[in-house]
């Protein structure tokens, strides 16, 4: 079970659910412990609640004589509130639904293919244009907006720290949140890996933009931290989002896109145009960095079975590590410093208080590990894209931009 409360981060700090004087730090957020232990049974006992008013827009501060539960419930979950570090969803019971209705397996079975309906790219001369300026445009409009463009919800003028915010944007980022269906493929279509490998992109974008002290700063650095970052950032959401959705098994199924799962051992990659010599000789090329990812990052992440702060940690500790990007500002390395200062005493904070884990030190050295074996991965991708260009095999758009360094 999850210890909830830090009691040393939120003195005389108002509880961000009712209002109340909050004693603390609970399940990450200031809280009361009425509204704390409201919430610990409403989760561990899988209630299901309706608005008392049928309105979903109850007053449920501490001048209110009775609560209702729903709109309780759900302003817990807007602050922030989570449970083992994992955001709790939470949808009323329609009225013909069952209590004991059986729950569909989150994996469907295997089908021969996903192919979606996707942007056209275009495949000739051995390189797939997927209109990388086009991505590099909108990418830089995100980031040109300099307030966060994917805001945590109003706290009543209380403010979050920047892991607080940057694990709210975390959870944000899969639209709709973790969805009920997984579907499992044995082939894949290029045009939808790039699809989603855009989309995720994108989404990077915003989740930095969420961070105040990054959204501040000049429009050149934050372009040239991005490019830095990305990668890893992919790497590790996707590696997270595995075994959050499909469990520990994470040498048969990886998490492709939000809603389908590839055997990365054995699956087929459709690209439209290329004989099927070139196909082959594609995947061959591929197959040891696609083993390398499982056994060198989507293993040891399971093994670490990290939770939702620790994963968020981790992409910050990416984002923030700029001393081999050259060119940036004097400001911004020194605001690079600063962050990496804040975000390592708010994990010391988590570890002690959250976790109750005085000798977090070989568990941090592990996650740090995995730093440097995404690099690795990266390096090993970008000679692999090398290899099948220089051999007239395949190359994209995408890796002769100034999107990749």
């Amino acid at each position: 079970m999850q210890p909830s409360c830090s009691t040393t981060a939120s003195d005389h700090q108002a509880c961000l659910v009712c209002g109340a004087d909050a004693h603390g730090i609970h399940f990450q957020v200031n809280s009361c412990r009425a509204c704390a232990a409201f919430f610990r049974r409403a989760v561990e006992g899988g209630k299901v609640y309706k608005c008392r008013r049928a309105t979903n827009n109850c007053d449920v501060s501490k001048d209110t004589a009775h609560h209702c539960r729903l709109c309780r419930f759900e302003k817990c979950k807007k602050i922030g509130m989570s449970f083992n570090n994992n955001p709790i969803k939470h949808k009323e019971r329609p009225k013909s639904q069952s209590r004991t209705s059986p729950r569909k397996s989150p994996l469907a079975s295997p089908s021969n293919s996903a192919i979606v309906d996707a942007e056209e790219v275009v495949f000739e001369d051995h390189k797939l244009k997927c209109k990388a300026e086009d991505l590099i445009v909108q990418i830089k409009d995100i980031l040109l907006n300099h307030r966060s463009v994917n805001p945590a919800p109003d706290l009543n003028g209380v403010q979050l720290s920047p892991m607080q915010t940057l694990v709210h944007s975390y959870n944000s980022m899969v639209p709709g949140g973790k969805p009920e269906r997984i579907e499992f493929v044995h082939a894949v279509d290029i045009r939808q890996t790039m699809h989603f490998f855009k989309e995720m992109m994108k989404r990077t974008a915003v989740w930095m933009m969420s961070c105040q002290e990054f959204a501040a700063l000049p429009m050149d650095d934050k372009w040239k931290i991005y490019v830095n970052f990305w990668p890893h950032m992919y790497n590790v959401e996707r590696a997270s989002r595995t075994i959050e959705y499909l469990g520990t098994d994470v040498s048969q199924r990886v998490l492709f896109t939000d809603t389908v799962a590839i055997d990365l051992h054995n699956y087929e990659l459709i690209i439209p145009n290329m004989s099927p010599e070139k196909q082959k000789e594609m995947r061959l090329l591929s197959k040891p960095h696609d083993e390398a990812t499982i056994s060198q990052f989507f293993v040891p992440v399971r093994d670490l079975n990290m939770t939702t702060f620790e994963v968020v940690y981790l992409c910050s500790q990416l984002m923030w590590s700029v001393k081999k990007v050259k060119g940036l500002a004097e400001n911004t390395y020194k605001t690079a410093s600063r962050m990496l200062d804040r975000i390592g005493n708010e994990l010391h904070n988590y570890y002690v208080y959250d976790m109750r884990r005085e000798n977090y030190a070989p568990r941090l050295a592990k996650i740090m590990r995995l730093m440097s074996e995404t690099e690795c991965l990266y390096r090993d991708r970008k000679n692999a894209m090398l290899t099948a260009d220089v051999f007239g095999i395949f190359n994209t758009d995408l890796h002769d931009s100034e999107l990749m360094t």
